[in-house]
Formats: C-alpha cells, sequence, structure tokens
C-alpha cells in the first residue's frame, strides 16, 4: 500500500459473523407516526403535542401535515398551540374543526332514495353557499329557450362526433384542431 491509499475501516465484528451496526437502534415502544395516530384518534392530540412536541413549532406543523396527508385530520383544521400569554392563563384554543350536521329531510331523501329531492337540497344549498342565489329569491329564472338546431348544423355535429369516437378524442380537441387548419389555411390564402 502507498503512502497516499488509506487502509479501509475494519466492520464491527462477533464472534458469528458480520455485525448489524443498527440493530440497537431499535425504539421500544411503537414509532412517533403511530403514536400521533392513536392520539387522534383517541382525541387527544393536544395533549400529545403539548407532551411530545412542546416547543418546535416545526415539528408540530410536520405533525399536522401528515395526518392530513393520511386523511386522518382534515387540511386546514390544525390545531393552533397555546400563545403564551404574559397577562393570565392561556385562552382555550380553537381547533378549527368542523362538525356539520346532516339535515334531517336530507337523511330522509337520501334514506327514501328520492334522488331528484336530494338533487333539488343540494342545488340548493350549493347556490346558498357559493353567493349565486340572494336569500329568498327564486334559485332558478325562467329556463332559457331551447334553440332547435337545423338539419344540416345537426348532422355536422353528428359527423364530429363520429370522427371523434372513431379516433379516441374529444369533440372539443376536433373542433380546436379544425379551427386551428382553418386558421392557418386563410392565413395562406385569405380565402374564407
Amino acid at each position: 500500500m502507498s503512502e497516499n491509499e488509506k487502509p479501509l475501516p475494519q466492520p464491527p465484528s462477533t464472534p458469528f459473523g458480520g455485525k448489524n451496526r443498527f440493530s440497537e437502534e431499535k425504539p421500544d415502544g411503537p414509532l412517533m407516526a403511530d403514536r400521533l395516530a392513536m392520539a387522534m384518534a383517541s382525541g387527544q392530540i393536544e395533549e400529545f403535542m403539548k407532551k411530545e412536541l412542546p416547543d418546535n413549532e416545526q415539528s408540530r406543523s410536520l405533525a399536522m401535515m401528515m395526518l392530513g396527508m393520511s386523511g386522518m385530520m382534515p387540511q386546514g383544521c390544525m390545531p393552533q398551540p397555546p400563545m403564551p400569554d404574559s397577562e393570565g392563563p392561556a385562552a382555550p384554543v380553537e381547533t378549527g374543526e368542523m362538525h356539520a350536521q346532516v339535515p334531517e329531510d336530507m337523511v330522509k331523501a337520501v334514506n327514501s332514495g328520492d334522488v331528484k329531492e336530494l338533487m333539488a337540497m343540494l342545488e340548493k344549498e350549493y347556490l346558498k353557499r357559493s353567493g349565486n342565489a340572494a336569500p329568498g329569491s327564486p334559485e332558478k329564472g325562467p329556463a332559457p329557450p331551447v334553440q332547435q338546431l337545423s338539419g344540416s348544423e345537426k348532422e355536422v355535429i353528428d359527423k364530429l362526433m363520429n370522427i371523434a369516437s372513431e379516433n379516441n378524442t374529444t369533440v372539443d380537441w376536433l373542433i380546436m384542431r379544425a379551427l386551428k387548419q382553418y386558421l392557418r389555411e386563410y392565413e395562406n390564402s385569405g380565402r374564407l
């Protein structure tokens, strides 16, 4: 061996062969993720966080993100750690969990299998939450008149649908392709 080369380190060995370096590092109890899941399932997540991660905000947010990604906690419903208050004890912390009750009439519609009634209730709730309809006003106005297609227009649409299905594409893609071809030809020839 030359002076520039260093000898390789000798691996630790036992009388029975090579020794696993990582055998001593096995935890005695369950993993942190398992304990976190058990605390979440038992509803003691705040106590767990105070006990296991008392002063590390990054660890707390990582643990909450893990719970959210595993589906145990809805995204955006992370309990916030209590802020130390110099005036007195910490105020109770809002967990942000949403406890929504399903209305009785909706449960009855689901149990009876009344799909039309259920769809009407869900549409009404959607319009109310999205703000598209003012409270007390009718959700739907008069239906717009249906425009009848002429025979040639219907024939063109049917042909487009057949071409799209034969080529495993969508009608939207086919229409966009046709428009691009038309614009390219118009630029070259100027013909409408």
